[in-house]
């Protein structure tokens, strides 16, 4: 779909009441896999795939929470119709958080795990976002997933990862005012042994 800031792929399966489903930084559509079926078993399950990430290209400019979360604005207004389920892990969680307070009319209820409020050298060891570079064995997997589907193709790779590592040295930074102001009732989860830390959360 043609939406203002970046034309978007996704998917979309089943039947009920829509639920968005909003992937983690550097994934795509893939790693929903083991719940997907359960999700359009009772729902309408819509799967889009965020600026530079799987089938959708990377724009000009920077990366940001802001622009990603306007763009899931767009789709929830122009593909869903209307407000639905956001269900984010990671940075999706991050981009479910900002739609509902930005437009809380657009969203029923929100389910987010692993995901902060305040940008990554505030919350974790600082050399870890040093440690993001485009060949390092613990990238291996979300490169392939990006070398896949990307249209930008696998030589655009070092760009992504270089936009969202500085996207993380300064975002998210949402006011707890702000997260207070949340109206959707919203279920909060996370590991005991996640990047973003219990005591954050």
């Amino acid at each position: 779909v043609e939406l203002p800031g970046v034309r978007t792929w996704y998917d979309v399966e089943g039947q009920g009441e829509p639920v968005v489903l909003l992937h983690g930084g550097f994934c795509t559509n893939e790693t929903w896999g083991p719940q997907r079926a359960d999700f359009a078993a009772n729902h309408t399950v819509f799967l889009p795939e965020r600026r530079a990430h799987g089938h959708t290209p990377d724009v000009e400019g920077p990366l940001s929470y802001h622009d990603m979360a306007q763009d899931t604005i767009d789709f929830l207004s122009s593909v869903v119709g209307g407000p639905a389920h956001l269900v984010g892990w990671s940075d999706g969680g991050i981009v479910a958080l900002l739609v509902a307070i930005e437009r809380p009319e657009l969203v029923r209820k929100i389910a987010v795990t692993g995901a902060n409020f305040k940008p990554a050298p505030e919350i974790g060891p600082a050399q870890m976002l040093d440690e993001l570079t485009p060949d390092a064995p613990e990238m291996g997997m979300f490169r392939a997933m990006y070398e896949a589907a990307s249209p930008d193709g696998p030589e655009h790779w070092p760009i992504v990862v270089g936009k969202l590592v500085e996207m993380y040295r300064a975002e998210p930074d949402i006011p707890i005012e702000d997260l207070g102001r949340i109206s959707a009732p919203t279920l909060i989860l996370v590991g005991d042994d996640d990047v973003v830390p219990l005591e954050h959360t």
